[in-house]
């Protein structure tokens, strides 16, 4: 914007476009794959051929856009991670309890880097997750 000052309603606008623009990457490694979806909201998405993944980075730290029932049964993960922070802005529901409560249902196993009160039963949080593929395509996970 050459320098100048950039009015909220514009700041807001680029914001929305920047996230359905964010980079998706996926990992195969033996027999294996990993998603990490960026900021993308999950309709934008829903229609893509994506094919399954073994491990599923939630979009947009859970967001209640984020991720969508077809979604999370066309990638059917095995293992789910939503990466957010402990303080959340103010205004902000991230991560979102339904989205948080349809990932739970669908994947078997959810983690998170959120430490606070989760609304949903969210027994699966710390600081930090280690997703580790192994040689031989073992999946191990879990909090560290």
């Amino acid at each position: 914007y050459s320098g100048k000052g950039v009015n909220e309603p514009l700041i807001y606008a680029a914001a929305k476009e920047r996230n359905q623009a964010s980079l998706m990457v996926r990992f195969d490694y033996a027999g294996r794959s990993v998603l990490l979806t960026g900021d993308r909201y999950g309709y934008d998405w829903e229609d893509d051929d994506i094919p399954p993944c073994d491990v599923l980075k939630l979009p947009h730290h859970g967001d209640g856009k984020s991720v969508t029932k077809k979604v999370l049964k066309q990638l059917h993960p095995s293992v789910a991670v939503v990466s957010c922070q402990s303080d959340p802005r103010e205004g902000k529901d991230r991560p979102n309890a339904e989205v948080l409560a349809m990932t739970q249902f669908l994947v078997p196993k959810v983690y998170c880097t959120e430490n606070r009160k989760m609304p949903t039963k969210m027994p699966f949080t710390s600081n930090a997750i280690r997703v580790t593929i192994r040689d031989d395509g073992e999946l191990v996970h879990g909090a560290i």
